[in-house]
């Protein structure tokens, strides 16, 4: 089963570079990130933060991936994380995208 979860995007609906977030979770304590890919992007970089990201939460990186998708794992149902991502090209980590909240599925 399917579960859809929250998704609150906070830049006008953009995950970052003009993209579309969409999360989801099939399975508990999971949030699929799905965006756009960057032109010159090789591998991306995501990031996570469990508190309020805009006062005093704590950004970690939850992971790569060499496509514009990624599966967060070991996540707490129903508690709201927010996310952001980095592209990795030749030039090296471009800025930072918008952020997104989700709760885990």
């Amino acid at each position: 089963m399917l579960a859809v979860v929250e998704c609150t995007e906070t830049l006008a609906g953009e995950f970052g570079w003009g993209v579309t977030c969409e999360a989801h979770g099939a399975i508990a304590g999971e949030v699929d990130l799905r965006w756009k890919g960057v032109r010159g992007g090789r591998m991306y970089q995501v990031y996570i933060c469990d508190g309020d990201p805009t006062t005093a939460g704590k950004w970690t990186i939850a992971g790569m991936s060499s496509k514009a998708r990624f599966t967060v794992k070991g996540l707490v149902t129903d508690k709201k994380y927010s996310f952001r991502a980095t592209a990795l090209g030749v030039v090296g980590e471009g800025p930072v995208s918008g952020t997104v909240t989700a709760q885990a599925a």
